[in-house]
């Protein structure tokens, strides 16, 4: 199994309705897959790390 350099492209109208949802929720963000809000949290709250996992994964 490879691996892959990105995520999976997510339909667009996925992406609608998440927008919509966050519209209608006064939501300032919205993450697509949800999971990706995992990185930036981790940017976020431990810079060091995620440029060290950065570095190695892409």
């Amino acid at each position: 199994m490879g691996r892959t350099t990105a995520p999976r492209p997510v339909p667009p109208e996925r992406v609608a309705a998440e927008v919509v949802e966050a519209l209608r929720r006064e939501r300032r963000e919205v993450f697509v897959p949800a999971w990706l809000r995992v990185p930036v949290g981790v940017r976020a709250l431990a810079p060091s790390v995620y440029r060290s996992l950065a570095a190695r994964f892409g």
